[in-house]
Parts: C-alpha cells; sequence; structure tokens
C-alpha cells in the first residue's frame, strides 16, 4: 500500500528551472553542483562544490533554507562518473541525488507548501 503519490524525478533541457546534467556538469537549474579545480598533478577535475555554497544558491533559487549536507556522496559520485567520462553514470547519481526543480519565481501559498514537501521528502529541507 502506497502512503502518497510516487516521486519521480527526471532531467530538463540544461538552463532551465529544472536538473540537467551533461559533459559540463550537473545542475539544478543554474546553480552548478559541482566545479572543476587542478588535482595535485595539475589535471582539471570535477569536485563538488561546498556545502556552504550549494546551501546558499539552492536556498536562495528555492526560496527556502536548504542543508545539502546529506547529498555529499551523491555529489562525489557525480564527480567520480564526469571524471571517468562516464555521462550515464554522471546522470544516473544525478537522479539519485533526488533534488526537486525550482519553482517558479512566483508561486502561491500551495505551491510553496508543495515545494517544502518535496524538499523535505528528499532530505535536504534545513530544519532549526
Amino acid at each position: 500500500m502506497q502512503d502518497g503519490p510516487i516521486r519521480h524525478f527526471r532531467f530538463s533541457p540544461v538552463g532551465t528551472r529544472g536538473v540537467s546534467c551533461d559533459a559540463n556538469g550537473a545542475f539544478v537549474g543554474p546553480v552548478p553542483l559541482l566545479k572543476r579545480t587542478a588535482d595535485l598533478y595539475g589535471r582539471e577535475t570535477w569536485v563538488p562544490r561546498s556545502t556552504a555554497a550549494l546551501n546558499a544558491d539552492l536556498g536562495f533559487c528555492y526560496d527556502l533554507p536548504v542543508d545539502v549536507t546529506s547529498r555529499t556522496d551523491n555529489l562525489t559520485v557525480i564527480a567520480w562518473a564526469l571524471n571517468d567520462d562516464n555521462i550515464v553514470k554522471t546522470k544516473i547519481a544525478t537522479l539519485h541525488a533526488q533534488f526537486p526543480d525550482l519553482p517558479p519565481r512566483i508561486r502561491s501559498y500551495e505551491e510553496t507548501t508543495a515545494l517544502a514537501k518535496a524538499l523535505h521528502q528528499s532530505g535536504i529541507l534545513k530544519e532549526d
């Protein structure tokens, strides 16, 4: 028996308010989840952006406080997959991170409540 509606996650085209992923990184709307940096040998490599930076950027875009600490392992797997040029694994790992799409800029109380519920179910709504 199911407690509620089935949640699903999908990709959106790059540059929209949804989750996207390609050889140029993984994004939630305009927010990059990863950054390029030089490794010990000077080679460019993908690494997750800091939790503080992601919390600030995603919190601004969701217009709700978030804490992506629980997604650290997901982001690391996404970075590793991109470093291996494994786009399929990158896409799977990005979907498994379960980031909700960004909401419309102007939304109703009901839409805000639904977004808060989606963020809570994804485990990234900051609860103080």
